[in-house]
């Protein structure tokens, strides 16, 4: 699961910041100018996440079209490339599901308003990352493991049944390990990321839109 780039993260902090280092006199910050500004933070959340979601069913979908072509050929592994097919459409099903419910901005709303959206992108990014490994890469592994077990079913008449065994359980560790690799550096690295981001957002919003 791609997470929130840096480059967005950066810019994102970097307009909040130059609302916050531009309130240098006592007076409150404008509140239309704020709002506007917290407006246009949330947009470009959208945005981000918009591409991010378009880059995964364009990847879900050559993936689709190539475990299809293959589900079509009639060999003994029929039901590995419709193992593929179930998994990389629960991968895109479940993504849509998560956003089916992102409303747009009221535009009548005020700073405190668009500051609760804000946030509440950002809680929805990182409780979809922390659960990435059960909906995301398990539906992946199961499918890898399956083509690698069935791949496996064809010994070699040269290899020995033993070290043909070695061989498969070196294959299935490899994929484990990297599958276990991977969930964890979403779940901790971009979790971790994403949550400094919300953190800075509301430390910074919050001075501004005046919030205990």
């Amino acid at each position: 699961m791609s997470s929130l780039g840096p480059d967005f993260e950066t810019s994102l902090d970097k307009e909040l910041q130059k609302v916050w280092q531009e309130d240098v006199f006592p007076q409150p910050a404008d509140p239309a100018q704020l709002a506007r500004t917290i407006a246009v933070a949330v947009q470009q959340f959208d945005r981000k996440i918009l591409w991010r979601n378009l880059r995964e069913y364009v990847a879900g979908g050559i993936l689709l079209i190539f475990f299809l072509s293959g589900a079509l050929v009639p060999v003994r592994m029929v039901p590995v490339p419709w193992i593929g097919v179930v998994a990389v459409a629960f991968v895109l099903g479940y993504l849509w599901w998560k956003h089916r419910e992102l409303k747009p901005l009221d535009p009548t709303a005020d700073a405190r308003a668009y500051k609760a959206a804000l946030l509440a992108r950002y809680d929805r990014q990182i409780q979809l990352l922390r659960s990435v490994r059960y909906w995301y890469f398990l539906p992946l592994y199961v499918w890898i493991v399956a083509a690698t077990l069935a791949s496996g079913l064809h010994r070699p008449a040269r290899v020995s049944p033993l070290a043909h065994l070695i061989s498969l359980a070196a294959a299935l560790g490899f994929v484990t390990a990297l599958y276990i690799w991977l969930a964890r550096l979403n779940e901790r690295h971009a979790v971790r990321r994403l949550a400094e981001a919300k953190e800075q957002a509301n430390s910074l919003l919050s001075e501004q839109t005046n919030d205990d």
